[in-house]
Order: structure tokens, then sequence, then C-alpha cells
């Protein structure tokens, strides 16, 4: 199934706001969760406070979900988007858990 249809700006925002909190991530000795709500601690990752400030306007939100498994430690960057009256998911993900990330897909009403 497609995703979205997103506009050039929001794809490289996407983009920015995925590379600026891997970054951020990887300096870090265990990863950093942060809601979707808290667009401070977003910016705080590195995403560019523009990205998070055009975010809401835009029906996109950002979270920062940190796992540990045993030893091992990841995390994902789950982004949610409503899109023509349509709920839409993105997960990117670092660490051992590799079944967390996915591409856009549909989503329901939770």
């Amino acid at each position: 199934m497609p995703g979205p249809t997103l506009t050039l700006s929001e794809q490289l925002a996407i983009d920015a706001a995925i590379a600026a909190i891997t970054e951020a991530q990887a300096a870090r000795e265990q990863p950093v969760q942060v809601l979707a709500d808290d667009g401070a601690a977003i910016v705080a990752l590195g995403v560019p406070e523009a990205v998070v400030a055009a975010a809401g306007p835009a029906g996109f939100s950002f979270a920062v979900h940190e796992y540990r498994i045993g030893a091992a430690s990841g995390w994902e960057l789950s982004i949610r988007l409503l899109r023509d009256g349509k709920r839409w998911s993105f997960a990117h993900q670092d660490g051992p858990e590799t079944h967390r990330a996915h591409g856009w897909r549909e989503v329901a009403d939770v």
C-alpha cells in the first residue's frame, strides 16, 4: 500500500529529523526517550526547531521510544501523520529489534 503524499519539504524535514536524532543518540551512552508532545526535548535531540514548530500544523508528531534487551539497547523514532482524513505511521529504529522499523502504513483510530 502506498503511503501518504508528502511534499518535498515534508520529506526533507523527516529526513533531517531522522539524521539529527540518529546523530544525537549515537553520542549518548544510553538512548533517550522523548514523548511526541515534548517539542523542546525533540529540539534538544537535534531536530531543527523550525521542523518541530511546523510539524503540528502540518499534522505530524514525532516520538522517540528507548528500549533495552538484556545488555543491548536501542531506540525507535515514530512519526505520526494525519493526511486526507487518514492516520499514518512511520517508524525508524536503531538497535537489535529490527522488526520495529516500518515504512508508512495506515493505522486505525485509537
